[in-house]
């Protein structure tokens, strides 16, 4: 009886740490995918920075 209770608790201690797992992997993603638009934005920027250059040369 005592080692099924330990088995449960084991088992919901697993699941929380699956649980924590999965909103690190959401957090991570919405953190790559801000950087992108982060890049790209400043890379879109310095090549309309570069081409006013050239234009005026």
């Amino acid at each position: 009886m005592i080692a099924w209770f330990v088995y449960i608790i084991v088992f919901f201690i697993l699941l929380f740490v699956l649980y924590l797992g999965l909103i690190g992997v959401k957090i991570g993603l919405k953190a790559k995918n801000n950087n992108k638009l982060i890049k790209l934005k400043r890379n879109n920027k310095s090549s309309k920075h570069v081409s006013i250059e050239k234009k005026n040369k």
